[in-house]
């Protein structure tokens, strides 16, 4: 999602105007190909921290204007809608940081555990 995000955002910078919709992300296809991708817990660790990296690098070269941006954002959790509505880009990015990315490493320390 960090990757569909950065990609949010240079779109925001570019002049188009991007939506946001987390179901790509949620479809089992999807995210099976992703595993596929990457031999290895280490591997898909390295995945994840690099596409977090190129968020990181994005979001800190938003112009206020730009964070300021209201993106059409669709959001489900769990198979329930969170989220339908504008919301601004710096929210969108914010939100990942303060929620998305906490449980996916609690489920990677959770992995971590499971597989001793």
């Amino acid at each position: 999602m960090d990757a569909t995000i950065a990609a949010v955002a240079l779109g925001v910078v570019s002049g188009s105007r991007p939506s946001f919709d987390n179901r790509i992300s949620l479809d089992a296809w999807n995210l099976d190909r992703i595993v596929a991708d990457h031999s290895g817990r280490a591997d898909l660790i390295d995945h994840v921290r690099s596409q977090s990296t190129i968020l990181c690098d994005v979001a800190d070269q938003l112009s206020d204007h730009a964070s300021s941006v209201l993106i059409p954002a669709i959001l489900l959790s769990n198979d329930a809608l969170v989220l339908d509505q504008p919301i601004p880009l710096a929210s969108l990015i914010d939100g990942l940081a303060e929620n998305h990315v906490p449980v996916h490493t609690q489920q990677l320390i959770d992995l971590r555990v499971a597989v001793r």
